[in-house]
C-alpha cells in the first residue's frame, strides 16, 4: 500500500496547442516484389508488381513555377494537439512524472494529391524499350487530386523518475552530487519522428565540484535501437557553458560516421 505521506510537491497540467503543417508525403500503401524466373526460351526473366499509394499537401504549387514556400504563408494543413501530464516527489530526493503528448491529428486540406502506382512486369531482353517502359509506369504511378486527408501527431506517454542520490535519507556521506533519471517512452504510432518500439534510457550527473557537472547517459530501443551521450558542463551560477554529444556511436562503429554529434550551448543569467 502507498504511503501517502511521501506524496509532495504534486503538480499537474494540460497543454493545448494549434499545429500548422506546411507540407506532408505519406505512403499510405506501398507493396513491391520482385523476382527471377526462368525463361522458357532460354536465359531468365526479371519479373515484378508494384502497387503504391501516396498521398502529398504543400503550402505552394509545385506545379505553378509561381507560387513559391512562404514559411510564414497559409499551412497547409492544421490541427489541434493536446498534452496532459502529472509530476510528484514520491520519497525523500526521488522524484516521479507521467505524461502523455501530442494526442490530436492534423488535417490537409491544400494542394492535396493522391499518386498511385500499379503494374506488372516481365523483364526478358533489357534493350526493349516496350518492357522497359513498362517499369517506368508502375513507378511513376498515376497523379490525381484527392480531397482533405489527416494525419496523426506523434502521440506518446513517457514515465520518468529521478533519484537525487545523495540527498537519499540512508545515505549519510557522498562524495559531490549526484543525479540518476530514468525514463520509458511508448510511441502510440508511427508517425514520422514517432515509433510503437519502446524506448527505455537511464541518464547521470555528477559534480565532484558544484561547478564542474558530468553528464553520460543511455537509451535502448525507439527509432535509434541504441545511443550513448556523454559532456561535461562549467556551472557559475550566472554563466553555464555545457559541451556534449547524444550519440557517440562511432565508438561502436568506426565506419558509421552519421551516428555522431557534438553540441555546445551557453547560458547567460541576468
Amino acid at each position: 500500500m502507498l504511503n501517502y505521506t511521501y506524496f509532495k510537491n504534486v503538480s499537474a497540467g494540460i497543454g493545448v496547442k494549434v499545429v500548422h503543417g506546411y507540407a506532408t508525403v505519406i505512403t499510405e500503401k506501398y507493396d513491391a516484389t520482385f523476382g527471377n524466373t526462368v525463361d522458357p526460351d532460354g536465359g531468365w526473366a526479371l519479373s515484378g508488381n508494384f502497387d503504391t499509394r501516396i498521398l502529398r499537401s504543400t503550402s505552394f504549387d509545385p506545379d505553378d513555377d509561381a507560387d513559391e514556400f512562404d514559411p510564414i504563408g497559409t499551412p497547409a494543413g492544421t490541427g489541434i494537439g493536446f498534452d496532459i501530464g502529472v509530476a510528484a516527489d514520491v520519497y525523500p530526493a526521488i522524484r516521479a512524472a507521467f505524461s502523455i503528448t501530442d494526442l490530436g491529428s492534423i488535417t490537409w486540406t491544400k494542394n492535396t494529391k493522391e499518386t498511385i502506382g500499379h503494374g506488372s512486369f516481365v523483364i526478358t531482353n533489357p534493350s526493349n524499350q516496350a518492357q522497359l517502359d513498362t517499369i517506368k509506369d508502375a513507378f511513376a504511378g498515376r497523379d490525381t487530386t484527392t480531397g482533405e486527408f489527416s494525419t496523426d501527431l506523434a502521440s506518446s506517454l513517457r514515465l520518468g523518475a529521478s533519484v537525487q542520490v545523495d540527498q537519499l535519507p540512508f545515505i549519510h556521506s557522498f562524495p559531490g552530487r549526484l543525479l540518476v533519471t530514468f525514463e520509458y517512452h511508448q510511441g502510440f504510432n508511427n508517425a514520422p519522428g514517432n515509433t510503437t518500439r519502446a524506448r527505455f534510457a537511464i541518464g547521470t550527473e555528477y559534480r565532484p565540484a558544484m561547478w564542474f557537472p558530468i553528464r553520460t547517459g543511455i537509451s535502448m530501443g525507439g527509432i535509434d535501437r541504441f545511443n550513448w551521450g556523454a559532456g561535461f558542463g562549467f556551472d557559475f551560477g550566472g554563466f553555464n557553458w555545457n559541451f556534449g554529444s547524444e550519440n557517440l556511436g562511432l565508438v561502436f562503429s568506426n565506419n558509421n560516421w552519421d551516428q555522431v554529434s557534438f553540441g555546445t550551448s551557453m547560458i547567460i543569467r541576468i
